[in-house]
């Protein structure tokens, strides 16, 4: 049935105790279809997020001013109404991190963002305040604002010589862009108006509730005025909610009657203007379009040139393959060499695939967002392992040793004497220097 879960744990080596990797719900059951499996089942499971991210919200008022992080839990709240306790979304506050080193809370100019369901609402969010949604292994949602990230100790490393059997670049359409462009709300103005009228509603005796009568506006901010003319005796309004394009009424009425609707409120008008960042100043080509209706007016500078200096960094957008510790989670920042891409850096995680089985397989999508003036011990310590083995008689791969860019090594010969410069290039490349 659809209703089954499974709980999933892995045996880590050399460590007593089973680490939880998550509940995933039961989507398909299959039978085997040749003689040979006809007795064998096969079982197809999704996790959280996708088995409640196109369950319908419930419509939600427009507001104005409001944090991106209090709209996210309103919409989570509003969600999590409608199901039952296994699939109830969970969060912390202190998981909530849209930009929490900016000194003043990332605020909306008002909510319009489509809400027909949670996954639209978590892309839009992620998209506009360049941030990362998930649901995590215990069923609490996390956020992780990629523009206020800094160094730290990293959870591992990955190394191409090492467990990484497999890695590139994912950077795709981005890397042929050499700026962006954000269109933005430059400012907003309140329109009152007439937003709906009818002559003729049938009006019964007693409570009449009205559902999602369509208004003429899709930015309806607020509602001031509901008039009722009956032929016949009197009706009142005795309550309503109003969406940004629609309105629910409760009408009492004396007779049962037809009457005229009048209904009055105020709009929200906007005034879009446009920013454009380049990569680089000299360099101006194909520039991606990026519509940004989320984001306050003084907010877009952050927004703007924060993601054009992720953009810019080298080999922002990567992946490996091979085995990475099941410990290692969304939202984890890992150290990763590669030599063939000449990577040596901070990456922050930012998806995971697994294979389990026999042969234990992780596939992590990486993204670097930190940009790290490097030690001189931080650039030397593979030449220096290298020099060691070679001492030692051990034989030494210089493929799997990350090249130094033109400046690092420039930095490294200032720190060392000529001499020892020369041994290090004698031993890994052979002749006299």
């Amino acid at each position: 049935n659809d209703t089954a879960m499974i709980d999933l744990s892995l045996q880590v080596e050399d460590e007593p105790d089973l680490l939880y990797m998550g509940r995933y719900f039961v989507s398909a059951w299959e039978n085997g279809t040749t003689n040979s499996t006809s007795n064998n089942v096969s079982i197809s499971c999704v996790d959280l997020l996708s088995k409640i991210k196109n369950i319908p919200l419930d419509k939600l008022r427009l507001k104005n001013n409001i944090s991106v992080v209090d709209y996210l839990k309103i919409a989570v709240d509003s969600l999590n109404s409608k199901l039952s306790d296994e699939l109830k979304i969970k969060y912390n506050d202190k998981d909530l991190n849209i930009y929490v080193n900016s000194n003043y809370d990332w605020q909306m100019h008002f909510i319009n963002i489509d809400r027909t369901d949670i996954e639209n609402i978590f892309n839009n969010i992620a998209q506009n305040t360049v941030s990362y949604l998930w649901i995590d292994r215990d069923g609490y949602l996390k956020t992780d604002h990629l523009l206020d990230d800094k160094a730290k100790e990293a959870v591992c490393t990955l190394s191409g010589s090492l467990n990484i059997l497999e890695y590139g670049s994912q950077s795709g359409d981005v890397g042929k862009y050499s700026g962006i462009e954000v269109e933005y709300i430059d400012s907003i103005a309140y329109e009152n108006k007439e937003l709906f009228s009818t002559t003729e509603y049938q009006l019964v005796v007693g409570n009449n509730e009205i559902l999602n009568l369509t208004l003429n506006s899709d930015k309806v901010f607020n509602i001031h005025n509901i008039k009722i003319k009956c032929e016949e005796g009197y009706a009142s309004c005795t309550g309503f909610n109003v969406y940004k394009n629609s309105i629910d009424l409760n009408i009492e009425s004396t007779h049962k009657t037809k009457a005229s609707i009048q209904i009055f409120g105020t709009v929200i008008n906007e005034t879009k203007n446009t920013m454009t960042v380049y990569l680089e100043k000299k360099k101006k080509g194909d520039i991606a379009k990026i519509d940004n209706n989320i984001l306050r007016k003084e907010l877009i500078h952050t927004f703007a040139n924060g993601l054009v200096s992720v953009l810019k960094m080298k080999n922002n957008r990567i992946y490996a393959q091979g085995w990475i510790n099941p410990r290692v989670k969304l939202g984890d920042l890992v150290y990763m060499l590669g030599s063939r891409l000449g990577v040596n850096d901070y990456y922050k995680v930012v998806g995971l695939e697994f294979t389990l089985g026999t042969n234990y397989r992780c596939k992590a999508s990486l993204v670097r967002t930190v940009e790290v003036d490097k030690a001189f011990e931080d650039l030397t310590y593979q030449l220096e392992e290298a020099l060691y083995d070679t001492l030692t008689g051990v034989d030494v791969d210089i493929n799997t040793i990350v090249p130094l860019t033109d400046e690092e090594a420039q930095f490294v010969e200032n720190e060392l004497n000529a001499d020892l410069v020369a041994e290090f290039r004698k031993v890994l490349y052979g002749g006299d220097y």
